[in-house]
């Protein structure tokens, strides 16, 4: 198996990554997550300076790769985000467009119990620049307000994980959630990469 550290952007990707339900995933292809998920505390803390303290923690812990998840929020596009991280060249960064709650949108199965609608599907979950707000629109224009707790992004990710089980896996299945299925895509690659 291959160790895999990972240094996220935010509270809401470190929650997410951290959950069982991404660990077993991961050990289901071959991957062992180190335990320890970074949160760099937003994207100006993912710089050089700041990338190198987070790297060294992951790789004292036994991480043979590392995996970098970030938004491209308003930059015009991935290729900026991922040079003004400039990680190294062994490191992968995998961006969510636009932010890493339209994967949230992009899983059909986990939005339909979050807002308790059998018909839901997002058609285009990441042409909304604040997915958030768009699943805050959702859950007020069906009456709900995750039952009056959802009040935050990291509540959200909580909910979605504990309650609904949210699987980036079945995100990266939505025909229009191309960054979910390129974060698949990179970890089948890095688990394909193992010495047998």
């Amino acid at each position: 198996m291959v160790k895999v550290g990972f240094i996220c952007e935010g509270e809401t990707e470190r929650i997410v990554i951290s959950s069982p339900l991404v660990k077993e995933w991961l050990a289901s292809i071959k991957i062992d997550r180190i335990d320890t998920v970074i949160d760099a505390e937003g994207n100006g803390n993912l710089l050089p300076h700041n990338l190198q303290k987070h790297t060294n923690t992951l790789l004292k812990l036994g991480a043979n790769r590392i995996v970098i998840l970030t938004d491209r929020e308003r930059h015009p596009c991935i290729t900026e985000v991922k040079n003004r991280i400039s990680a190294p060249a062994d490191h992968i960064i995998i961006v969510a467009v636009q932010q890493f709650e339209s994967w949230f949108l992009a899983d059909t199965i986990a939005m339909k119990g979050l807002l308790k609608e059998g018909q839901y599907i997002c058609d285009s979950p990441e042409s909304y620049e604040v997915p958030f707000d768009e699943i805050l629109t959702q859950l007020k224009a069906r009456d709900l307000r995750g039952p009056g707790r959802i009040s935050g992004k990291v509540t959200l990710a909580k909910w979605m994980l504990d309650y609904h089980n949210f699987s980036i896996a079945r995100a990266a299945e939505h025909p229009n959630c191309p960054s979910a299925a390129y974060f698949i895509q990179k970890l089948n690659t890095i688990a394909q990469s193992a010495p047998q």
